[in-house]
């Protein structure tokens, strides 16, 4: 097969996911604006934001479970279509709810492009190759954020709704899957030894990978949530500069998921966790203990150093202990922690903000980020004694 243009089709599908959200975040403080008379204006505003992400944790598990059934190509190839009609619904729409109920679509297309991505790169590519790839994925996917979230704040300044039209790339996108894209030659549904699969599946660990994820992604996600409100609050700045700080956060994330490959040559999947937390913490303390615009940039880039490895590290490492045969189901299982996260953040975040101030958001999820640091830490720590005394014993 020529590897290259399907390499190229996976990451541009792969650059929408990050885009479900983050194309429309600039303008939320202005979309608030809009909808003020409505009694529940600013928590319905931000549910634009995350109410794909709810979709998408719902859907998730059973997009993998009809990957597993009946195959990658016709999935990926209907959510793209499904993706772009809903997408762009929200530039028609002049009722909050209407919107929602395009987002909540939106939600479901995304469900399938991504869990659909990452099963067909596993299946595509293996070893050293698939840990590569998995790391450009992730890079593609910080950078489509970069570029969304730049346009968006700039189309932001056009109009509320223009940010809206740039979930229209879907149906370019479309073409290449429909050429490029192929079904993998693997053990269908009805193939499959329950038996066999349960003693090489183990369940423990998958889940913990997928609380790590659920819970980075919850506190990560205080960024575009969040920080449009705080820059606003703090600084003043405009639509155009809320977009510029978000995507340097996803800029700084895209440098390290680029080198994704040498971080895991050197690193176990636990330390690579461990390092991601660090970072994030890290940045998030630095927006707590500063309010210049300049200074807040730099806390963005210190974050993204961080979540440059946190979604590479679980596709890569969930897919090694997947059966092929199950593949689909788990990653759409990993898909459902990520996006839960994602629309809980605002959520348990909202009480934090009450009792404290928008700022204190920062200090808490920064406290929080640094003790899952020191778990993993702690865990490498005993996992290495552990080791050397087997190797003492045996």
């Amino acid at each position: 097969m020529k590897k290259l243009p399907i390499k190229i089709t996976l990451l541009f599908t792969s650059s929408l996911t990050i885009m479900a959200g983050a194309t429309i975040a600039p303008s939320l403080p202005q979309i608030q604006q809009v909808f003020a008379d409505h009694p529940q204006s600013e928590i319905l505003t931000k549910l634009i934001l995350t109410i794909p992400a709810l979709f998408i944790a719902v859907f998730s598990p059973v997009v993998g479970a009809l990957i597993d059934r009946f195959g990658r190509l016709k999935l990926i190839l209907s959510s793209l279509i499904l993706y772009g009609l809903a997408g762009t619904s929200g530039y028609f729409m002049n009722d909050i709810y209407s919107i929602l109920i395009g987002r909540a679509l939106l939600g479901i297309g995304v469900a399938g492009v991504m869990t659909t991505t990452i099963t067909l790169i596993a299946d595509y590519f293996e070893g050293t190759e698939r840990n590569a790839f998995m790391g450009l994925q992730g890079a593609f996917v910080a950078l489509g954020g970069v570029i969304s979230v730049t346009l968006g704040g700039l189309l932001a300044e056009i109009s509320w709704q223009a940010p809206f039209l740039i979930y229209i790339s879907a149906f370019i996108i479309f073409p290449p899957a429909l050429i490029y894209l192929f079904e993998p030659d693997i053990k269908k549904f009805d193939q499959i030894d329950y038996t066999t699969i349960t003693e090489q599946y183990p369940k423990t660990l998958v889940v913990i990978i997928f609380m790590t994820a659920f819970f980075g992604m919850m506190l990560f996600y205080i960024i575009p949530v969040q920080i449009p409100f705080y820059i606003k609050e703090q600084t003043g700045a405009s639509n155009t500069l809320i977009g510029v700080a978000i995507a340097c956060s996803t800029l700084s994330s895209a440098i390290v998921s680029l080198n994704y490959k040498r971080i895991k040559a050197r690193w176990s999947f636990s330390t690579i966790y461990s390092f991601s937390f660090f970072f994030l913490g890290l940045g998030f303390f630095v927006i707590f203990f500063v309010v210049d615009y300049l200074l807040l940039l730099l806390g963005l880039l210190i974050g993204g150093i961080g979540m440059g490895v946190l979604i590479p590290n679980s596709n890569v490492w969930v897919v090694t202990l997947s059966p092929e045969s199950m593949r689909g189901r788990i990653v759409g299982g990993l898909t459902t922690s990520i996006f839960i996260g994602q629309f809980v953040s605002p959520f348990l975040i909202q009480p934090v903000r009450l009792l404290t101030s928008s700022s204190g958001i920062f200090a808490f999820a920064g406290i929080g980020l640094l003790l899952i640091s020191l778990a993993y830490l702690g865990y490498n720590v005993l996992t290495a004694k552990s080791r050397r005394i087997q190797e003492i014993i045996f």
